[in-house]
């Protein structure tokens, strides 16, 4: 029960994530400006440089990836940026995504998060 709800929190955590940054991709005029600066972003990869943010779903009754999802790091750098004020929590404290984002980047590739449980494998990590 305690590995469900554990996943569940994930998940949860991941749709809000991605929610938070939906209003962000206003008209079509916006996202092709985000496209082309993640296009253009031209970077010297080396071991320790983070360019991927990705989320992996195995079932493991099957072996098999139910779902994959990879972000390039500069794309959520940039919904980061939009985030005009830091997200109050609990007793006054202030979060940042993109103070959260340079601390992270700092490790070089990791993961962050991994849920395993009885049916599934969740994994989010940098790469």
């Amino acid at each position: 029960m305690k590995r469900k709800r554990n996943l569940l929190l994930v998940i949860f955590l991941m749709v809000t994530f991605m929610a938070a940054t939906l209003p962000v991709l206003g008209s079509a005029e916006e996202y092709k400006v985000i496209k082309k600066a993640v296009k253009n972003k031209k970077t010297v990869k080396t071991t320790d440089e983070v360019t991927w943010f990705r989320l992996e779903v195995t079932d493991k009754g099957a072996r098999k990836a139910k779902v994959k999802i990879r972000i390039p790091l500069s794309l959520v750098e940039l919904f980061a940026d939009c985030e005009k004020e830091a997200i109050d929590l609990k007793d006054k404290c202030k979060i940042s995504l993109k103070t959260i984002l340079k601390e992270l980047k700092k490790n070089g590739p990791m993961t962050l998060i991994e849920v395993d449980d009885d049916e599934a494998l969740v994994k989010i990590w940098f790469e």
